[in-house]
């Protein structure tokens, strides 16, 4: 009886607590769904490495964050002492490509954030690289790239320190356009934003990159972003690795770059046009605290006017009422726990400053134009939300 072929087995090393590396993940296996032979047994990071490897009697291919850096590095040590030689990065951390790997195009990435800028009214410009020691080569690329975007047409990037006081250097020009590393990076900058009063996007805007649900949740104010095309990244990663495991020679320096979906747009980028300064600070602080105003005097308190004066500078600036732009900006709140998190409804409502499910239902559909569930339907949960309705599977 002719006995099957062996299964191949691939470990992927990437931490699935990332969304980033959650991408690449799922292009992984969309790539192997066409590879029956392969078998893929995940590892929950580098580290872990050692541990797995004892066992398995073969493996014969491996994707992962390698480079000469840390735990990256001592990870593609332990692979090389296997004699493993069908390996892949995915890692960008280290200018120095020890083995071939596929990458974001951080060059594009910096140049498509300046020319989202550009078209933006502002017109001083700054990068924060994160706090990273030594600094991150996708950080580095980033910069430069935005940089030079910039300086075509005219203008000067400010380079932000780690450590830097976000908005108490009186050197830091404002209105001012900030392109951070990441999005982690720009909610710990939005933050420090936020606690010195720094009126985000008006006096400061803010872009990341890559769009991680987590972060999102953990932040204040939603978090315009670059969308990196990591489930790219990963199927090319898993073809690389094909080619390598069939035998062909490909140089340890061997890089391929790809480049960003888009950019998505939240309210840390979309300063709203308002000839009244007064009522722009207003709306400013609807957008950032919503969840926590409960009425239109809260927010006429805490910007320093009467019900009467917000009423009617708000009117004459924009024709509608103060609590019209606020229920508005509830139903955008809602929108955002709607598509991002797996909350009930009755949750929503409480989250966004409803009094209960039924009234979240009526104002949803005054301005939305249909109720909060079918637009959960329409547009379909966050990908971390559905997973978690799974059970984490």
């Amino acid at each position: 009886m002719k006995s099957l072929p062996r299964k191949k087995n691939i470990y992927v090393a990437l931490n699935a607590a990332y969304e980033h590396q959650r991408g690449i993940q799922r292009g992984i296996l969309r790539f192997a769904l066409a590879e029956p032979s392969w078998r893929l047994m995940n590892v929950a990071h580098e580290g872990q490495l050692g541990h797995e490897f004892r066992r398995v009697e073969k493996v014969d291919g491996v994707i992962g964050n390698f480079s000469d850096i840390d735990a990256e590095g001592e990870a593609l040590r332990l692979v090389r002492l296997r004699g493993i030689r069908a390996v892949v990065s995915v890692s960008a951390r280290s200018p120095v490509a020890l083995v071939p790997r596929i990458i974001p195009d951080d060059e594009r990435v910096g140049a498509l954030a300046a020319e989202f800028f550009l078209q933006s009214p502002f017109r001083h410009f700054a990068y924060y690289a994160g706090g990273m020691q030594p600094p991150h080569w996708a950080a580095v690329r980033r910069g430069r790239a935005f940089r030079d975007r910039l300086a075509r047409d005219g203008y000067v990037c400010r380079e932000l320190e780690a450590g830097t006081l976000f908005g108490r250097d009186p050197d830091w020009p404002k209105p001012c356009a900030l392109f951070v590393f990441n999005t982690h990076e720009a909610r710990v900058v939005l933050e420090s934003l936020l606690l010195q009063d720094v009126l985000v996007p008006e006096e400061v805007a803010l872009l990341g990159v890559d769009q991680d649900p987590w972060q999102q949740q953990l932040s204040p104010l939603s978090l315009s972003a670059v969308v990196l095309d990591t489930e790219r990244i990963g199927f090319q990663a898993a073809a690389l690795l094909k080619r390598l495991m069939e035998g062909e020679t490909v140089p340890s320096d061997h890089e391929e770059s790809v480049p960003p979906l888009r950019i998505d747009v939240a309210a840390s980028t979309e300063a709203t046009e308002c000839p009244d300064e007064f009522v722009g600070r207003a709306l400013a602080l609807i957008r950032r605290d919503i969840a926590r105003l409960s009425s239109v005097e809260d927010c006429a308190l805490l910007v320093g006017a009467s019900r009467r004066k917000l009423e009617r500078r708000t009117r004459a600036a924009l024709g509608k009422t103060v609590y019209a732009v606020m229920q508005s900006a509830r139903v955008d709140y809602a929108k955002r726990l709607l598509l991002e998190t797996d909350l009930k409804l009755a949750d929503v409502a409480a989250a966004a400053g409803f009094a209960d499910g039924r009234m979240l239902s009526v104002v949803f559909q005054q301005f939305a134009g249909e109720a909060p569930s079918s637009f959960r339907r329409r547009a379909g949960a966050h990908p971390s939300a559905r997973q978690r309705n799974r059970g984490g599977q």
